[in-house]
């Protein structure tokens, strides 16, 4: 739609829409820092879409996947359920009514949907707390403990600034002791049920099982340097994927080829 030149008297800059009716003007203004004009596209509407919520996102359509937890889904009597749909006959209806594709392609849409609406927990809405609250706690054991180690903390500092010579200074220090170590344990034993809940997962959502991993992992290899058939290193990313093609198919053989000695023959 970028019908001025943006970089001397050429038209290189571009901007594509299949909304084309939504465009009010378009500018296209030298700027200091670059030969590339700044292209500037007014439209007719706003298309930020408007904040709800009271954490101020905006809600997902609660029929659509947006609105799902697929990491928490039971894709197992999902896969099931799929496969008990006859599609060739909803496939030969479409065609019948001279459908050119859409139609059954929206119908496999809306057929995954609603298995995926039955199957699969919603998203949970954030709760935005009121002013000058905090966030409802997640592990909420660990809080109490906390408020337990707030409460006592307190008492043992106006112990320690009006009586210091008073005998429960030692038995508070004790409390706090160990209330950090309860503290612990319950933080601990929350890190725990959530791994114990991501592997019990890999199977059926193995999604969320490398989201968890990924989000808790402390080191993150990267592939290379690779040494090339002269013996350098390489760093560049397409040598280093030649590299790794070459090594795969030296070693890869074909099971279908008759030549291949079948090492299963002895076995017992």
């Amino acid at each position: 739609i970028v019908d001025k030149p943006t970089r001397n008297q050429n038209t290189l800059d571009l901007v594509l829409t299949n909304c084309p009716h939504y465009v009010n003007s378009i500018t296209s203004e030298g700027v200091p820092i670059s030969d590339h004009n700044l292209v500037t596209v007014t439209l007719g509407f706003d298309w930020r879409e408007p904040t709800l919520g009271r954490m101020g996102a905006t809600p997902p359509d609660p029929h659509s996947f947006a609105s799902l937890n697929c990491f928490e889904g039971d894709f197992e009597q999902i896969n099931s359920r799929l496969g008990e749909v006859n599609w060739q006959l909803l496939f030969d209806v479409c065609v019948e009514s001279g459908d050119d594709g859409a139609m059954f392609m929206e119908l496999m849409r809306l057929t995954c949907l609603q298995l995926a609406l039955h199957h699969c927990p919603k998203k949970r809405i954030p709760i935005k707390p009121e002013s000058g609250g905090k966030r409802r706690p997640i592990n909420r054991q660990k809080q109490i403990l906390k408020r337990k180690k707030r409460k006592l903390k307190a008492r043992l500092r106006a112990l320690q600034a009006h009586d210091p010579d008073s005998s429960k200074i030692q038995e508070l220090t004790d409390s706090v002791s160990l209330l950090n170590i309860d503290i612990r344990d319950a933080i601990n034993l929350e890190f725990n049920r959530r791994e114990l809940k991501a592997v019990a997962t890999v199977k059926k959502n193995p999604r969320f099982f490398f989201s968890y991993a990924k989000k808790h992992s402390k080191l993150r290899s990267n592939v290379g340097p690779l040494k090339d058939e002269t013996g350098n290193l390489q760093t560049n990313p397409k040598t280093m994927a030649d590299i790794l093609r070459h090594q795969y198919s030296s070693v890869f053989t074909d099971p279908a080829n008759p030549e291949i000695r079948d090492t299963t023959l002895n076995l017992p």
